[in-house]
């Protein structure tokens, strides 16, 4: 206590600009482990994000690994035509033994020969029984323009009215009798999905084949796919070899990976949901 010439007794006050050692305790605690939560916040991240580039990274090799196989195969196809146009067979217009020959070499290769006249009306369809009636080969374009330019030509996705079935065409141009002739290798779309299944896709991914006009030949995600245009088509450019892109659709937004075939101008695109993606680095970010 204080005493004043008036007699009046005072407490003494609080001694102002003092900090407490409870204070000091705290902030020294704070400044030692904040740096170290700040930066393993970001050695978290950066761990995380590399992570994601790798899995990135490996999906893109899968795309290309998928791009290679198919076009091994439609090469084969096309080398296969070209074994077949050598027959002599064919040479002598003897169409019922080129049919015969031609479909014991194909058996269980899921392959089937079609050979057309120069009005692109087959003439034999080894799908069929040979001398049953045959109409036009459904996709006319291709085969017309394989004729016109004498260059060989792989169709888009197209329903084979034979078939009865989504299909594509190996096209190669040939001469019979002093006339222009299409030599047609087709195969059902779904047999491409083979490409696709031999793959083990993971984190989230999928894989879809996609023909020139945006229509799937092949999906590991649903096969009632094929014949429909890819869902994210319309958001995708159509002339890059090969991209990774982000594409908002609906109430997502989905990472993409494309690579396109040399040998058709088809895309192979692999394909998955952001959220599903990034979910890893949000479960440590959470923990």
């Amino acid at each position: 206590t204080t005493a004043f010439q008036d007699g009046e007794v005072r407490q003494p006050g609080p001694r102002r600009g003092r900090i407490s050692i409870r204070a000091v305790l705290s902030l020294l605690m704070a400044a030692i482990i904040l740096p170290s939560i700040v930066f393993a916040v970001l050695l978290l991240q950066r761990n995380n994000q590399a992570q994601q580039e790798m899995v990135t990274t490996l999906a893109e090799a899968t795309a290309s690994s998928i791009t290679e196989t198919i076009d091994r195969q439609l090469a084969g196809m096309l080398t296969t035509l070209r074994v077949l146009s050598t027959s002599r067979a064919l040479d002598s217009g003897d169409m019922a033994d080129f049919y015969y020959r031609a479909d014991q070499a194909l058996e269980g290769s899921d392959a089937y020969l079609i050979a057309t006249d120069d009005a692109l009306n087959q003439i034999i369809n080894t799908r069929v029984p040979f001398g049953a009636a045959l109409g036009k080969i459904a996709d006319t374009d291709t085969a017309m323009a394989v004729i016109e330019t004498g260059e060989p030509a792989i169709s888009n996705a197209f329903f084979g009215e034979t078939a009865r079935r989504w299909v594509f065409n190996v096209i190669l141009p040939w001469h019979l009798n002093g006339r222009s002739i299409a030599l047609v290798l087709t195969k059902n779309a779904e047999d491409l999905s083979a490409a696709l299944a031999s793959r083990n896709l993971r984190g989230g991914w999928n894989a879809a084949v996609v023909d020139r006009t945006g229509l799937v030949l092949a999906s590991s995600y649903l096969s009632s796919d094929v014949g429909r245009e890819f869902f994210l088509d319309q958001a995708m450019p159509t002339d890059e070899t090969r991209m990774r892109q982000r594409i908002p659709h609906e109430d997502d937004t989905y990472q993409t990976i494309t690579i396109r075939s040399q040998m058709s101008d088809w895309r192979v695109i692999l394909w998955a949901p952001t959220s599903t993606i990034e979910q890893p680095m949000r479960r440590s970010m959470q923990t």
